[in-house]
């Protein structure tokens, strides 16, 4: 088994598992928004003064959709970027830093007539920088990875409250009825407008 080959490829999947995971945010950040519309339409077109109990139940679904789909966004931004911290990936060294690095190896074994080949240190230094920056990457891709997957459970927790608070919304919706206004005579001379429903 050639180790060398088998580490550069990890190497490179997990470069491709950095991309996967900006790819990874995009339907959570849409299911985000939709649920923050839906929550805000419910707030804001529940009509209060129908029935107490069915508000109290309402209010209970709509504040644990909510609570559910703030800690979502809180796992998602720790995704993305971990607040202020932000996420560091860990590289090779420019070509022409290992080329330049290798050119004064060359020399230096010369100078000094070691035994060891210049190439052969570079190899195995080149390995060993690759393992580490493998390791680190792999390190940071899971943790982001564990990040998206907590934010998606909750997700999916504040759609089902969500669909659980259409129903006291939609009962509320189409019970309220429509609020009419008549001017009375009170109200002609300023005093009074008459609003019933």
């Amino acid at each position: 088994m050639d180790l060398g080959a088998f580490y550069k490829e990890l190497y490179f999947k997990e470069n491709e598992r950095r991309q996967e995971v900006l790819n990874a945010l995009n339907i959570p950040i849409a299911v985000i928004t939709a649920l923050a519309t839906a929550i805000y339409l419910f707030i804001t077109t529940f009509d209060y003064a129908l029935n107490i109990i069915l508000n109290y139940f309402f209010i209970c679904l709509v504040v644990i959709s909510t609570i559910s789909l703030i800690i979502a966004i809180v796992y998602l931004i720790k995704a993305f970027c971990d607040f202020y911290k932000g996420y560091e990936y860990k590289g090779l060294p420019y070509p022409g830093e290992l080329n330049k690095w290798h050119s004064d190896l060359k020399i230096y074994y010369q100078q000094y007539q070691l035994s060891d080949n210049a190439d052969t240190v570079l190899e195995n230094t080149i390995l060993e920088k690759l393992l580490a920056c493998t390791d680190h990457n792999m390190y940071v891709n899971d943790k982001k990875h564990e990040y998206i997957y907590n934010s998606k459970k909750f997700l999916v927790g504040s759609l089902v409250f969500s669909l659980i608070t259409f129903l006291p919304f939609g009962y509320n919706y189409f019970n309220k009825g429509e609020t009419t206004c008549k001017i009375t005579e009170n109200a002609k001379k300023g005093l009074i407008i008459d609003c019933k429903k």
